[in-house]
């Protein structure tokens, strides 16, 4: 499975709350919720946040997402597979739709309007030539 390209998230991933929290939650549920959704028994290994935590629109509510355990599911790897495949969020259009929403949060904490917005804002006005 890739890993997201969004720095905010890869740095939430990273951090030291998210390890601890990642094995509570495995020591909390060390089976495939899914799995035992459907009558099976398999080991959890990895740890899926049922809301993308990209899906969020500032660095804070990305943080809450990530670290909410109620917003965690304990998965076997082939259902980690499966749930970001039937998502469809490894597809181009979300991974463009993830960056446009990093370039924002970017923006937002540097104080400038991100590529876009100014545009849609405040259209520039036509350029006329002298011919």
């Amino acid at each position: 499975m890739e890993m997201s390209r969004d720095k905010d998230y890869q740095r939430l991933l990273n951090s030291m709350r998210w390890k601890e929290l990642r094995v509570w939650k495995l020591q909390h549920n060390p089976l495939c919720e899914l799995c035992q959704a459907e009558g099976y028994v398999r080991a959890a290994v990895d740890v899926h946040h049922i809301k993308p935590v990209e899906s969020a629109h500032s660095l804070q509510e990305m943080e809450k997402l990530c670290y909410d355990p109620s917003n965690l599911m304990a998965l076997c790897i082939p259902c980690h597979v499966k749930v970001h495949k039937d998502a469809s969020s490894h597809t181009k259009a979300s991974h463009k739709e993830r960056s446009s929403q990093s370039l924002a949060r970017w923006a937002a904490r540097h104080g400038v309007k991100a590529e876009g917005e100014e545009a849609e804002a405040n259209p520039p006005p036509p350029i006329f030539f002298d011919g």
